[in-house]
C-alpha cells in the first residue's frame, strides 16, 4: 500500500472537556472519543507528517487515543517533525507523562497551554488553579511548553459563545485590562480556512494543506464549531478505501 506524506494533520481526539468555559466555539462536551481503529489507519496510510495536531475537547483526557498514537509511533518508525497538543493544564496523570515522553523521542513535542481569561475563570471557579499551576510546572520542567499571551482575543458566537452578550464580553475585558476581547463576525473561522485549506494530492503523493479529522473519523474544512464541523465534513475515513483515493474524493466537492 502506497503511504503518504501529510504537510499538517489535526486530530480531535475527544470532545469531552472537563471545563465549561463560556467563550469555547467548539460547544458543550460531548461523551465522544475517537476510535482507536481510526489512529490505527491513518498510521498505516501515511509515512511522513510535518505538523501533527492533537486536540478536542481536552486531549488529554483520551488516554487510549495518546496510547495508540504513542504504539503507532514506536512501531510503526513513522516520521513526525513536530507534533502539539493544545491542553488547559489542568489534566495530566503519571501514565500521560510517560507517553509524552516516548512521544518526545520520535518528534519535537510542544504543549500548548489555554492562557485566555475565560479559560481562567472557569479553572478558578472549579477550584483547579494549583492543579493547573502545578502541572505546568512540571511540564516546563520536561518539554517544550508554550503559554500564549495575546493582547486581543476573537470571539465567535458559535459552540457556547453564541450565548454570550456584549455585557459579557466588556465585563470580562473591565477585569482584564491587558487584553481586550471582541465579538469576531466569523474572523476566526475565515482566517482558519485561509490557514489550513482543504487537502489535496500532488503528484509525489504529498497531502498539500491540511488533513483535519474529527472524532467520528470525518475529513472536515473547519476545526470549528461541533455543529459546524458535523454539518461540513466531507468523507470518511471508515469507508473501505485508500486514504488516497478518500482525499480524491474531497478535492472534487
Amino acid at each position: 500500500m502506497e503511504r503518504l506524506n501529510a504537510k499538517t494533520m489535526i486530530l480531535e481526539l475527544t470532545r469531552e472537556c472537563n471545563l465549561a468555559c463560556k467563550h469555547c466555539f467548539r460547544g458543550d462536551s460531548q461523551n465522544v472519543y475517537m476510535d482507536t481503529k481510526i489512529i490505527d489507519y491513518i498510521f498505516k496510510n501515511v509515512c511522513r507528517i510535518n505538523e501533527f495536531l492533537l486536540t478536542g475537547g481536552e486531549p488529554l483526557l483520551a488516554l487510549e487515543q495518546i496510547k495508540c498514537i504513542k504504539d503507532n509511533i514506536m512501531k510503526e518508525r513513522i516520521n513526525i517533525g513536530s507534533t502539539i497538543i493544545v491542553t488547559n493544564g489542568t489534566v495530566l496523570t503519571k501514565d500521560i507523562l510517560n507517553m509524552l515522553f516516548q512521544i518526545d523521542t520520535r518528534t519535537d513535542l510542544e504543549i500548548r497551554l489555554s492562557n485566555d481569561a475565560f479559560h481562567l475563570m472557569e479553572i478558578k471557579e472549579k477550584g483547579l488553579e494549583l492543579k493547573r499551576k502545578e502541572n505546568i510546572e512540571l511540564l516546563k520542567s520536561c518539554f517544550n511548553v508554550y503559554v500564549p499571551e495575546d493582547k486581543v482575543y476573537l470571539v465567535d458566537r458559535v459552540g457556547r459563545a453564541k450565548n454570550l452578550t456584549d455585557e459579557d464580553l466588556e465585563l470580562i475585558n473591565k477585569n482584564n485590562p491587558n487584553t481586550k476581547y471582541v465579538f469576531s463576525n466569523n474572523r476566526i473561522l475565515q482566517e482558519y480556512r485561509r490557514t489550513y485549506p482543504l487537502p489535496s494530492l500532488s503528484e509525489d503523493n504529498v497531502i498539500e494543506g491540511t488533513l483535519n479529522i474529527d472524532v467520528y473519523g470525518n475529513i472536515t474544512p473547519t476545526y470549528y464549531s461541533y455543529e459546524t464541523e458535523d454539518k461540513n465534513s466531507y468523507s470518511t475515513i471508515k469507508r473501505n478505501k485508500t486514504l488516497k483515493r478518500i482525499i480524491n474524493e474531497v478535492e472534487k466537492i
